[in-house]
């Protein structure tokens, strides 16, 4: 009898012990998240920067011309291109952005 009294207590007492580590671990879970919600990291807010400028098409400068021939016409690639260095590369004038982009092609191709 006090043996059974013992393993329903040792249960109980396990059972009490898993349910609060779960508690635990989903309070400090939460807590992680609310940090990281509040703190935007810095990729995040450049790119929400960049989406609300207004940028010029890359076929009007003539280095835009050299990179469209140099994608077979491709202008969609060419501002995927463009905007994704202007990104790594904030304060950058147009003009080295694209130059930036033609020399990692033309590098790459090589």
């Amino acid at each position: 009898m006090v043996s059974i009294l013992i393993n329903a207590l040792a249960s109980v007492f396990l059972l009490a012990a898993a349910g609060l580590l779960i508690y635990l671990f989903l309070v400090i879970r939460e807590q992680r998240t609310d940090k990281f919600k509040r703190m935007p990291s810095r990729r995040r807010s450049q790119k929400r920067k960049a989406s609300f400028r207004k940028k010029p098409p890359v076929s009007s400068h003539h280095l835009g011309k050299r990179l469209i021939c140099l994608l077979n016409g491709d202008v969609s690639t060419a501002e995927r291109l463009f905007d994704y260095v202007r990104l790594r590369y904030p304060g950058r004038s147009n003009s080295w952005v694209l130059e930036k982009v033609l020399y990692d092609l033309e590098r790459d191709r090589h």
